[in-house]
């Protein structure tokens, strides 16, 4: 068994956490708002990142939201529609 560390990669990005609010009363059905904290674990600052939200199953929806940029080691929340 060997370990092996590496440094920092250049272009490092992950979904750090996933959010989903859908609050309603028992029996009933609503739509439901998902956030994700978005963060570069990488060296360098990132542009025009493209962020998916895909939900398989009987009801089916994708939604893409764009980042600018974001610098290294830093983060942001990002929000999809209502659906």
């Amino acid at each position: 068994f060997t370990n092996r560390f590496f440094g920092r990669l250049t272009n490092d990005i992950c979904v750090a956490k996933i959010y989903y609010d859908s609050i309603v009363t028992a029996g009933q059905q609503a739509q439901g708002r998902v956030d994700a904290l978005i963060t570069n674990e990488g060296t360098a600052a990132l542009s025009n990142i493209t962020v998916t939200l895909s939900v398989s199953g009987a009801n089916t929806h994708t939604e893409t939201q764009n980042i600018t940029s974001l610098a290294a080691g830093a983060s942001t929340p990002v929000s999809f529609p209502a659906f």
